[in-house]
């Protein structure tokens, strides 16, 4: 079994808006070490039973779409408790699609593995959350903080990374949609949630720490998931991010640059 020490990364800022798609800026917040080898069947141990037939439902598509025969088995060895869902299934997904390819002659870069991973995904979801699983598993395969769009608009910064606790995960329904409020307001909401990451962005960038630009931004981060997921603001250094699709978590900081 080959051994991964991986980023733990989480959507920190970046709400989706439904049937839309916006920048969202990842970054790491841990690390974790994933182990990796062939099986005959698909199997996965992440330490959360929730996750486990997810990851195997996504190795299974993996071969799959890769016409290869066997499957693999992949196992957390060390970290993630207590991690955001989706940080623990990016971080173990991106090294499963590395070590797949790997193993077979082929040395992917992170937006190659970022490409090959998305087609394996065993959840349907409204496009407005591709960004974020994109972002998280780009952070996760550079180990970077990242603002992500989409292949063509992405952005990197070396060094910061947060440190945080997970509060909570709850599932959600989106509140609104162009229909129901209407193209202007509609509209208005999903400039608002692109400008305040890219916003965030450029600070980072210009040297800004990354927890006092999250900090800054928590207005309108909460904003954002209440209006269209219905989550409400938890406490004083607490956030709300996208979680796995359909799910929203909320994490607050302990600390970072």
């Amino acid at each position: 079994m080959e051994r991964f020490r991986v980023a733990l990364s989480a959507p920190i800022l970046g709400v989706p808006v439904p049937d839309s798609e916006n920048p969202v800026l990842a970054s790491p917040i841990g690390e974790v070490l994933i182990g990796v080898g062939g099986s005959n069947s698909c199997e996965a141990y992440t330490g959360r039973r929730d996750l486990d037939g997810i990851v195997s439902s996504f190795s299974e598509n993996l071969y799959r779409g890769l016409e290869l025969r066997g499957c693999a088995r992949v196992e957390v060895l060390e970290g993630g408790a207590g991690s955001p869902p989706l940080s623990l299934y990016a971080a173990v997904t991106s090294s499963l699609v590395y070590w797949v390819a790997s193993s077979h002659g082929e040395d992917l870069q992170p937006l190659e593995i970022v490409e090959l991973a998305r087609l394996s995904d065993p959840m349907a979801y409204d496009r407005s959350w591709q960004p974020v699983l994109d972002a998280v598993r780009m952070s996760a395969s550079r180990g970077d903080a990242v603002v992500y769009r989409n292949e063509e608009e992405s952005a990197y910064f070396k060094g910061p990374r947060l440190r945080v606790s997970l509060a909570g995960v709850e599932r959600v329904k989106p509140r609104i949609s162009r229909e129901s409020v209407g193209g202007d307001a509609y509209n208005a909401l999903v400039h608002l949630a692109g400008i305040a990451v890219l916003e965030a962005a450029v600070r980072v960038r210009e040297g800004d720490g990354l927890a006092g630009v999250v900090r800054d931004m928590k207005p309108l981060q909460e904003g954002l998931a209440l209006a269209v997921w219905g989550v409400t603001p938890y406490g004083e250094d607490c956030v709300p991010i996208p979680d796995m699709p359909g799910s929203m978590s909320v994490v607050c900081i302990e600390d970072g640059g």
